[in-house]
């Protein structure tokens, strides 16, 4: 039907017009209202695009095609529930319907479902080995499921498919990067980068590599870079605070991590990292301010929790202290072993407070539960990003685009 073909082409308005003349003329085909459909969904009219799927599962109630984009219209519209529901017809319509499980796993996945996701993306790679989409996706929800070599099997199989695919590379460089290989995470990102040395994304990706491995200044230079390319780039400026705060200029810091919760200020590590800087200059009420925002946005990240309390240490408030500490502990921080590493002693600490800390709160900062650290660190250490599974690396894992057709490529 030369409707397809307006369609390959990306000629919309003319297949459109083609299949309405199919229509006209062979009112009971289901075809063209399959054709028009995926049109448009590709326009992102996602209702005409189930009405028309409804119109060709009224002509022909086998057709596959018709579940796969009324799943997709479902899902673009975020009804996951009806997507999964016409996937799954489609798939019983069509056993070896690869589309289908890839589809409905990508569902799956949005929903945080991952061994659903993964079982459906192995169904998927079982009928079609070579489409490296279904490689990509099992591996970013294996990453998801913090099973970082897996993840890396399937980025590398990504590349074996596709060389060029700079996706693949940024993803696996994060995975080796939430394993701690942050060589490995550089080596990928600089990869990236000379595919496509004007993409931001690498950039501040191994940038965070560097801050991770302690390089502060290739770091900022990165960032810098990323920030040259995508001067709205939220992440680059707060990675880029966060090392000029480690490397003691702590102004820097708080002029870049301002600028990150400008551009995004719902980013809990930007508002926890320059509540450290403003520790570091001693304005401990801002640095309440920025703990407690940041504790909002993400109430399980144990280290905010005694970040806050050593402000409020320095403020003298006790009970609340005392109560930011219980939390850290329950979310499973070691008090003890972070207390020693940037403070060798109570003393220490309590020289530098001027007073003496109550006793229920020493016994809590005091537990002998770790070997005695015996170097001290900075007063007050930049916290570095938590990412997946609560590695330092916070670079992003690469997904599709939101809007799904079915003639979307998946990079």
């Amino acid at each position: 039907m030369r409707g397809h073909t307006h369609v390959l082409r990306g000629v919309f308005e003319a297949a459109i017009e083609d299949c309405q003349k199919v229509i006209e003329f062979v009112p009971d085909a289901a075809a063209p209202y399959i054709t028009r459909a995926t049109v448009y969904s590709l326009q992102e009219d996602f209702e005409a695009a189930i009405e028309d799927c409804e119109s060709a599962i009224e002509r022909n109630p086998k057709a596959a095609d018709a579940y796969l984009i009324l799943g997709m219209a479902f899902s673009n519209k975020d009804d996951f529930d009806l997507a999964i529901a016409n996937y799954t017809e489609a798939i019983k319509l069509q056993r070896n319907y690869p589309n289908a499980y890839y589809e409905r796993g990508n569902v799956y996945k949005s929903k945080r479902e991952f061994d659903k996701a993964i079982k459906d993306y192995t169904e998927a790679i079982n009928i079609e080995p070579h489409r490296s989409e279904f490689y990509s996706d099992h591996g970013v929800t294996y990453a998801r499921k913090e099973e970082f070599d897996l993840a890396i099997n399937d980025f590398s199989i990504v590349i074996r498919l596709n060389p060029n695919n700079v996706y693949a590379y940024i993803n696996r460089g994060i995975a080796f990067g939430l394993k701690g290989k942050f060589d490995r995470a550089i080596a990928d990102y600089t990869i990236a980068i000379e595919h496509n040395p004007r993409f931001a994304v690498p950039y501040c990706n191994r940038g965070n590599a560097y801050l991770n491995a302690g390089k502060f200044d290739l770091a900022i230079a990165d960032c810098t870079t990323a920030i040259q390319l995508k001067p709205d780039f939220a992440k680059a400026y707060c990675d880029r605070g966060i090392a000029y705060g480690t490397k003691g200029q702590t102004d820097l810091a708080i002029e870049n991590l301002n600028r990150s919760i400008e551009l995004n200020p719902n980013n809990a590590e930007a508002y926890g990292n320059r509540g450290f800087a403003y520790s570091r200059k001693s304005n401990f009420d801002d640095a309440l301010k920025d703990y407690t925002k940041a504790i909002e946005l993400d109430p399980e990240n144990a280290q905010t929790y005694l970040n806050r309390t050593f402000a409020r240490l320095y403020q003298k408030e006790w009970e609340k202290a005392r109560s930011d500490l219980t939390n850290a502990r329950k979310r499973c921080v070691n008090i003890t072993d972070l207390f020693q590493n940037d403070y060798q002693n109570i003393k220490d600490f309590e020289r530098e407070i001027g007073v003496e800390l109550p006793k229920d709160i020493v016994a809590m900062l005091t537990k002998q539960d770790q070997k005695p650290h015996t170097q001290s660190g900075p007063k007050v250490s930049f916290q570095y990003p938590i990412g997946i599974g609560h590695s330092k690396n916070t670079a992003t894992i690469f997904t599709k685009p939101k809007k799904r057709t079915s003639s979307t490529l998946i990079s």
